[in-house]
């Protein structure tokens, strides 16, 4: 079982965040190729999926720490059964799941605006973890749209798993042997790749 706790959390969720931005500078075919037997998104969508979902996973940290009053905030809950599975053993089970809204993929994102949201995701993942050793002392829950009411530390905890989670579904893309669906690479106005 992998070490667990909010400083193994701040350390993994350093180190899956610089992986992100490797997996960024791979080539077209790596980053965008599809293999529908491991996953319907590309490493790219998986990419962009990580850095939205983290994104709302870091304000809602931030808002659970400034008290805010918010229609996903509330004093007292606890995560769901499946919610408290995936916090205790640090796993999510794969399959195919429904993203929550706001967290969906472009079909096929622009590797700047990848790089970007990734930043900005360090960024305010950073500025957490700066403070990291307080989020069992935040008052307050937040929802998660399917796994029920997290604490700041378990938010923090999550953004750990869920991001590991993507980052084993990406390796499992990019070991496979081929890519099964052909690759669609954005364009900018000018018709230049990424």
């Amino acid at each position: 079982m992998r070490p667990m706790g909010i400083e193994a959390d701040t350390l993994a969720v350093h180190a899956c965040l610089a992986h992100l931005l490797e997996i960024l500078a791979w080539e077209d075919v790596r980053l965008y190729g599809r293999v529908p037997a491991i996953s319907h998104w590309s490493p790219a969508q998986q990419v962009e999926h990580i850095a939205q979902a983290g994104l709302g996973m870091t304000a809602m940290i931030e808002k659970l720490e400034a008290g805010c009053a918010h229609e996903r905030i509330q004093p007292k809950g606890s995560p769901s059964v499946t919610g408290r599975a995936i916090l205790l053993t640090g796993r999510i089970p794969r399959g195919r799941a429904e993203a929550p809204t706001g967290t969906l993929p472009a079909p096929i994102p622009a590797r700047a605006a990848l790089v970007e949201r990734v930043r900005d995701l360090s960024g305010a993942a950073a500025a957490i973890a700066a403070r990291a050793s307080t989020l069992r002392q935040v008052r307050g829950v937040g929802r998660h749209p399917m796994l029920g009411w997290f604490s700041a530390a378990q938010w923090w905890r999550f953004l750990r798993v869920h991001t590991e989670h993507h980052l084993a579904v990406i390796a499992d893309i990019d070991r496979h042997p081929g890519v099964a669906e052909p690759v669609e690479v954005p364009t900018d106005p000018l018709g230049q790749t990424s």
